[in-house]
């Protein structure tokens, strides 16, 4: 074996034991398109404690073989910052960086009081599914989600939410189409600190009650001109519903955008559910198809 042969073994099982591994703290590199195509967790610690990089640089990093010229601030692509800046960070990547911080400071324990996701739907009949084991009224109907939640739990087929605790928060779980609970991924539900369904008296409990509240407010509406909280169908809107968006929502949307889900995640973990006798679900994943 020549020594040009010898040098090219050598470098052919150091790219293998160094390039296609897990390295430097549990990064993954892929040397196929230059880059890391994991977080750094050294700077994923900094996100979550409000301290910025000083130099501003991705914690994906670094591509084209050149960690110093090139970044890569979406994890998609390189990018050759301008008279040797760093570019600048994505809308949506700074609001979810910013939620982080602020969720840091909050006191988590609302999730602890939250009911844990039942692990298995009724499918006796597959049209109607029901939750199980519900005598106290905990839970709401499940939703086909027919497509509508697709953007927020992508290819989940069942939407079951917990009726409002007094603290306005309260628990989503996904299912599949086999009404299996979705424990982890994209597709799974995770816990609302301001509820949809809450209002002023928790849970509405009396429908009759509150469509005849709406039909009033609808014919004072009509008779007097005011603009009352209605939503696009004409429907009153709780301020509920605006206050989930807010601060679930909408933070949702930002670090699905920037790529950066598991930090979502890390405030809104999803339920991974119990079992009436108390054990916990198997754990259930869904392709997201993308």
């Amino acid at each position: 074996m020549t020594t040009t042969m010898l040098k090219s073994v050598v470098l052919s099982l150091f790219a293998v034991l160094f390039f296609a591994a897990p390295v430097a703290e549990a990064r993954w590199y892929d040397a196929k398109t230059g880059r890391w195509i994991t977080r750094d967790p050294l700077a994923q610690e900094r996100v979550l404690q409000r301290a910025a990089y000083p130099d501003g640089s991705s914690r994906y990093q670094y591509v084209r073989s050149n960690p110093v010229r090139f970044v890569d601030f979406g994890g998609l692509q390189a990018q050759e910052p301008e008279d040797g800046k760093a570019a600048e960070k994505s809308d949506a990547q700074v609001k979810c960086e910013e939620w982080a911080a602020r969720e840091a400071k909050r006191d988590q324990t609302w999730i602890s009081e939250l009911d844990d996701c039942p692990c298995q739907l009724d499918m006796t009949d597959p049209s109607k599914p029901k939750v199980p084991c519900d005598a106290e009224g905990e839970w709401n109907k499940p939703e086909d989600t027919d497509g509508r939640w697709h953007p927020y739990h992508p290819n989940a087929t069942w939407q079951v939410r917990g009726k409002a605790k007094e603290n306005k928060s309260g628990q989503q779980c996904t299912y599949d189409q086999n009404g299996k609970l979705i424990t982890d991924g994209p597709s799974a539900g995770t816990p609302d600190l301001h509820s949809p369904h809450y209002t002023k008296a928790g849970a509405v409990k009396n429908a009759a009650k509150e469509s005849a509240r709406r039909g009033v407010l609808w014919v004072l509406r009509k008779r007097t001109g005011i603009k009352l909280p209605y939503g696009p169908s004409g429907n009153f809107v709780d301020p509920s519903v605006g206050l989930h968006q807010d601060y679930d929502v909408h933070p949702f949307v930002a670090c699905r955008d920037a790529g950066m889900l598991d930090v979502y995640f890390t405030y809104r973990p999803p339920s991974k559910g119990k079992n009436p006798d108390g054990t916990p679900c198997a754990k259930n994943t869904v392709d997201p198809g993308y």
